[in-house]
């Protein structure tokens, strides 16, 4: 029986080792405790900002590589659907013309008297010779099709798990970035909020980049962006500690 076969690639978990340094806001009494620590946070956030950047093309590619691995998968499926069911026709046929044949000979013996029994199944046996060696012709084909798809299944599954390995390491930079980033608005919300923070005429709002509506949206806004967003006011921040 032919058989057509869909193999599902399974990628292995892939682990990247993460470092981060943190630098958690603490009020000091020493006056310029405050400027270092805003000036360590520009720094810090320009290395964040820089990397998002750089990952940025690379997550583009890979998205863009997803969706035709996805399509190209798609297609495949349904192809190999058809070569299923190509298969199933076929050996149905194969079926339907053994039982046909089996029931010939039962009902026509070598040697017929009977001239009306002879001519009908002289009849029988041209037409399922026929049907047999229509059989016998597209066997072969499907065999051929069959093998070329399962090939192309083949080199798919494996195009996949290399892609798959290619999106675990993308994954794994863009979420070390994010979680970066995250612990950077962690530490700088905690600024934003503190007594130092609200004791500069910037609180007030007379600075775009500090004014309370803008550093309320930091919760709300994606990462990345709120990381620009922030160091915008602590860039502005800085002059006031100097």
């Amino acid at each position: 029986m032919l058989r057509s076969v869909w193999k599902r690639a399974v990628p292995a978990a892939l682990l990247l080792p993460a470092m981060a340094v943190l630098l958690a806001y603490a009020p000091s009494a020493l006056p310029q405790a405050d400027l270092l620590w805003v000036s360590a946070m520009i720094q810090e956030a320009d290395l964040i900002l820089e990397e998002a950047a750089a990952l940025q093309p690379v997550h583009d590619a890979i998205a863009k590589e997803g969706d035709r691995m996805a399509a190209q998968g798609k297609a495949l499926r349904a192809e190999v659907d058809t070569m299923q069911d190509r298969v199933k026709q076929f050996n149905t046929a194969m079926a339907e013309i053994n039982a046909a044949v089996k029931k010939y000979q039962d009902e026509c013996p070598q040697k017929i008297e009977d001239p009306s029994l002879a001519a009908s199944c002289g009849a029988r046996a041209v037409e399922l010779t026929a049907q047999a060696r229509k059989l016998e012709e597209q066997g072969p084909q499907i065999e051929v099709r069959r093998k070329e798809l399962n090939t192309r299944v083949e080199q798919y599954n494996t195009a996949n798990q290399e892609f798959a390995k290619r999106k675990q390491q993308s994954d794994a930079r863009d979420t070390l970035n994010q979680r970066d980033a995250e612990e950077w608005l962690g530490r700088a919300r905690e600024f934003l909020a503190s007594d130092t923070f609200n004791a500069l005429p910037v609180s007030s709002g007379s600075v775009s980049a500090c004014a309370p509506e803008r550093i309320a949206t930091l919760t709300t806004l994606p990462s990345t962006q709120a990381v620009a967003q922030a160091q915008a006011c602590l860039r502005a921040v800085k002059p006031s500690l100097q």
